[in-house]
């Protein structure tokens, strides 16, 4: 069954290695429940949502807080195509949304390319093309604390580009891969906070995977990367080593998890090495064919953090857990629950702060081609205290999101 939880706010992931587990996850995508228009031997999927939602505190304050609504309206178009050893899959999906308050005045947009190409029994191919135009809520990140300064959320285009080699047949003792990954973003609006934070970051990487049982395999994982910032001050190199296991589909459990180490070379002057334990998971564990548990886990530098492109020498961490829970009770009644903690680990003066959120959806098909729901999120940030920083507490926020919404297909 096709679900997607939409309460969760695009300033909440901020961390690369998810968006790749979940794009790495765009090819096979079931669509079940839903009817096509056929276009020769492909198939086109559109559906619509409607999104009324009630917001309790729009500019993440402590106190003063503003409610707001907004409908958000997401359409979306996906183009599967599969023949002969070669899957196609491309789509645009867009959310606009129409608010009460300024900030919740925006539209996002997301084109998306996935080929999945198989020459032979040991050589195939990947590539991941991904342009996105987005914004992150007013009060996170650059414009954390702020939201009494600006009526508009922070805007930019995201490019992403992740090509894969493989070699080895699928059933072998081991199999070699190699790829290399392109992340871009530009910021579009408020250059008061926004300037000189515009990044491009480029990673080749190799991995090798060893079978260990019938649908599990040890990996290692080495890469390299440049990170260049429109200001040279956040310009690093990243080498990193990886180890984890990888799970195909084929049982309960499929995805994959690393752990490693990434030895981070600053170009500032003055600024020193270091090396971070790095953490990336993407699995997902179906006890029963109507239920699914997710694990999405990040940890790294985040390169849209407050202190690393200002100052150079300030090395900001993301970390990010998030665990959800898809339900069908039946063929009409299903639900969709999270909880995730978002952490953020900064350099005094700049404070360090952490966001915990849950939400459940509950959806019901009304027909075939049309489902209704309702749901609710909970956001809570509490920031550290931090000698020499301004009052923390005025980081602090809670947030309560309301919602009803429906979804059509054809």
């Amino acid at each position: 069954m096709y679900t997607r939880f939409k309460f969760m706010p695009t300033s909440q992931v901020t961390v690369g290695a998810i968006l790749a587990c979940i794009a790495a996850n765009v090819v096979g995508q079931d669509f079940d429940d839903q009817q096509s228009v056929a276009i020769g031997e492909a198939a086109l999927y559109p559906s619509i949502r409607i999104d009324y939602q009630t917001n309790d505190n729009v500019g993440l304050l402590p106190d003063s807080e503003v409610e707001g609504s907004a409908t958000i309206v997401r359409p979306e178009f996906v183009f599967v195509a599969d023949k002969s050893g070669l899957v196609f899959q491309a789509g645009y999906s867009g959310a606009y949304s129409l608010g009460s308050e300024a900030p919740l005045e925006w539209d996002d947009h997301r084109l998306t390319a996935t080929l999945a190409a198989q020459f032979d029994r040991r050589r195939r191919a990947n590539l991941d093309v991904r342009f996105e135009n987005l914004h992150e809520d007013l009060g996170v990140n650059l414009t954390r604390g702020r939201g009494t300064e600006f009526d508009e959320p922070v805007e930019f285009n995201r490019f992403y580009l992740d090509t894969r080699l493989g070699y080895g047949v699928s059933d072998a003792r081991g199999n070699l891969s190699a790829g290399i990954r392109v992340a871009a973003r530009d910021y579009a609006n408020l250059d008061e906070v926004t300037d000189g934070r515009s990044y491009t970051r480029v990673t080749p990487y190799g991995q090798f995977g060893y079978r260990i049982g019938g649908d599990t395999r040890a990996i290692i994982e080495l890469r390299a990367s440049t990170a260049s910032f429109d200001n040279a001050n956040g310009d690093r190199d990243d080498i990193g080593v990886l180890l984890g296991l990888q799970f195909t589909a084929t049982g309960r459990l499929s995805g994959e998890f690393k752990v490693g180490f990434e030895n981070v070379d600053f170009a500032a002057n003055g600024a020193e090495d270091s090396t971070l334990l790095v953490a990336e998971a993407n699995l997902r564990y179906r006890p029963r064919t109507f239920a699914l548990l997710s694990l999405d886990l990040s940890r790294g530098i985040n390169n849209t953090g407050l202190g690393l492109v200002a100052d150079g020498d300030e090395e900001s961490i993301a970390t990010l857990v998030r665990v959800g829970w898809q339900h069908n009770w039946s063929t009409r009644v299903s639900t969709d629950a999270f909880v995730a903690l978002n952490r953020q680990d900064e350099i005094c003066p700049t404070a360090s702060d952490s966001t915990a959120s849950a939400g459940f959806e509950l959806n019901v098909a009304v027909r075939r081609w049309l489902q209704i729901g309702a749901g609710f999120e909970s956001a809570s940030r509490q920031a550290d205290s931090c000698a020499g920083a301004d009052d923390s507490d005025e980081l602090d926020y809670q947030r309560q999101l309301l919602g009803v919404h429906l979804r059509a297909t054809l």
